[in-house]
């Protein structure tokens, strides 16, 4: 994404970023006044987070125990807090060959330990889409779902106990198809045509299209067999709430280049506006039946204020945070727990890991979980991304855990963690060429 694309307000720093490149195959190319409307549902397409420039002042918890890598050959390196020359030897970041003729910049894990604990859990991650026994660290593949050569799972968004998924191909102008998985691993296609992602949180999810013309509206499929819904020619979606759209406004006229109008909440069957939630310079995360939004960055050394709306009941509140940033940070494009407790976001350092030159002028990041209810900002320990990197996150149904899926180019990293954990736990690792972010959803059994 070049600063031309870029829809987001321009008097924040923002790092440039790519979230889910399988998921948004296509890109616009032409330089329109409707841009912002296509990066705006870029960004929100994937239950995964995504999120701006910031930085915290990183306190990491001290261990009794010696760590130990993730297993096979995850790139782990030891946590020198920055205290080494600037890359005397001028190594790049650790990186490895992935789907699509692609590279996955490695993620530098240095203390994760295996799971000691019982979860539950059964996670389903892409891109071949297998099912995961976290308890037993069994990796199988998806009974009743075959995928031709060449294509993959670039999306998957829950549906009851099952889940829907997006398959799509290297051949960005190829059709895509969605297909849905019941619980029994039955699967069935739903849908068929140029789809460029999978919009969850409503009653149901929906397929989203993208016109080929940049003014025109973008189109909702129900994946019922029920018509399209055509937006408005002046929405952006966000996400979605039993039938309601979230999404931005086209900007008014005369407005600052790159930048949205308001936040508003849609009713897609009827084209009309019900709410208007926050202003042009809103930056939100919806999920789990919440919108937070702030107003543009939490600045260094200020408050920062974050506007809530519960779309359940239509409440809406305001909170200070003082998180001890050192620069500005985007809290917005987060993963919202099922308990609305929780914010996990992506979190960018202070400087530049002095042992690896990263070929990009942002820095690396920590994956950070805020507590809503408490203003404690937690950082995951011992992992390190490359500051373009997407890990697939999800929170487990009960929000005991954040499960993390690492792209490491020919296989993910399985791992999890909850707040005062000392260490990320290490589940497994799936072979398979990856594509950036993991599409990966996760369901308890017990």
């Amino acid at each position: 994404m070049s600063g031309d694309d870029d829809p987001r307000p321009s008097d924040v720093e923002w790092l440039d970023t790519s979230p889910t490149s399988p998921t948004s195959p296509t890109s616009p190319t032409s330089p329109t006044a409707w841009r912002w409307r296509r990066w705006l549902t870029l960004l929100f397409a994937a239950v995964v987070l995504v999120a701006g420039m910031g930085v915290v002042n990183h306190q990491r918890g001290t261990t009794s125990a010696a760590p130990v890598s993730s297993p096979a050959t995850t790139a782990s390196v030891p946590d020198t807090g920055g205290s080494s020359p600037a890359n005397p030897d001028g190594r790049l970041w650790p990186a490895a060959a992935s789907g699509c003729g692609g590279q996955a910049y490695l993620p530098l894990v240095s203390s994760a330990r295996r799971l000691a604990e019982r979860t539950g859990l059964q996670v389903r991650l892409g891109p071949q889409l297998n099912t995961v026994d976290v308890d037993h660290a069994r990796v199988s593949p998806q009974p009743g779902l075959r995928l031709a050569a060449g294509e993959f799972v670039s999306q998957m968004v829950p549906e009851g106990p099952g889940i829907v998924v997006l398959i799509t191909t290297c051949d960005q102008g190829a059709p895509s198809r969605v297909v849905a998985v019941d619980a029994a691993g039955q699967a069935r296609q739903v849908a068929a045509g140029h789809f460029d992602g999978l919009l969850a949180g409503g009653r149901r999810p929906w397929a989203f299209q993208f016109p080929a013309d940049n003014n025109a509206a973008e189109r909702l499929d129900p994946l019922d067999g029920s018509a399209l819904l055509t937006l408005p020619a002046d929405f952006g979606v966000v996400g979605a709430y039993q039938g309601l759209i979230i999404g931005y406004q086209a900007p008014t006229a005369g407005s600052e280049p790159n930048t949205s109008g308001p936040l508003v909440i849609l009713d897609p069957v009827a084209g009309r506006v019900l709410a208007t939630v926050g202003p042009s310079s809103a930056v939100a995360t919806v999920s789990a039946g919440l919108i937070l939004w702030t107003n543009g960055a939490c600045r260094a050394g200020r408050r920062c204020v974050v506007h809530r709306y519960d779309l359940a009941t239509g409440a809406s509140s305001s909170r200070d945070y003082h998180l001890g940033l050192s620069t500005g940070a985007i809290l917005g494009y987060g993963l919202i727990s099922p308990d609305q407790r929780l914010l996990a976001f992506q979190l960018h350092r202070p400087a530049p890991d002095p042992r690896f030159d990263q070929g990009h002028p942002g820095t690396p990041t920590d994956i950070a979980v805020l507590h809503l209810d408490t203003g404690q900002l937690d950082t995951v320990p011992g992992i390190e991304l490359w500051a373009k990197a997407s890990p697939g996150l999800v929170f487990s149904p009960d929000s005991r855990w954040l499960v993390i899926g690492l792209d490491e180019g020919t296989r993910t990293s399985l791992l999890l963690w909850h707040p005062g954990l000392s260490h990320p736990a290490s589940v497994v690792e799936v072979p398979g060429l990856t594509l950036d972010t993991t599409p990966i959803t996760a369901r308890l059994t017990s």
